[in-house]
């Protein structure tokens, strides 16, 4: 065998491997993730999980969410989010959401507080 000798394949072009889509959680595995927050976490941290489980938003939108984007009634309300490429979209909020007491209590702010963050950071202690 020669050491010079040419490699047939040197010229295939390797075909690069992707990634699985996200899944989504099943029923069980949704409430063992809300039961661990409940139980570890503080109300916000369980807040946070509850709206991103039920709007789907993306950890940056949730962590942008102002006062001001969150528009309650008695019984639905909606999210206006700026997302991707700097599109906002509204987002219908479930009545278990609208429930949330977190939730409704930092959105029922006054009106000259609308451009704080919904969701504060836990090591500065405000909300």
């Amino acid at each position: 065998m020669r050491t010079n000798q040419r490699n047939p394949a040197k010229v295939v072009k390797l075909v690069k491997q992707e990634l699985p889509p996200p899944r989504h959680l099943d029923d069980q595995e949704e409430e063992a993730l809300v039961a661990a927050v409940t139980d570890t976490g503080s109300l916000r941290d369980r807040a946070i999980i509850v709206l991103m489980l039920h709007t789907g938003l993306r950890a940056r939108e949730v962590c942008r969410l102002t006062r001001s984007q969150v528009k309650l009634g008695k019984r639905s309300g909606t999210l206006q989010v700026l997302g991707k490429r700097n599109k906002y979209r509204e987002i219908p909020l479930n009545a278990t959401l609208v429930r949330s007491k977190r939730v409704r209590s930092k959105a029922s702010k006054s009106p000259l507080q609308e451009a704080t963050p919904l969701f504060s950071l836990e090591k500065t202690h405000k909300d």
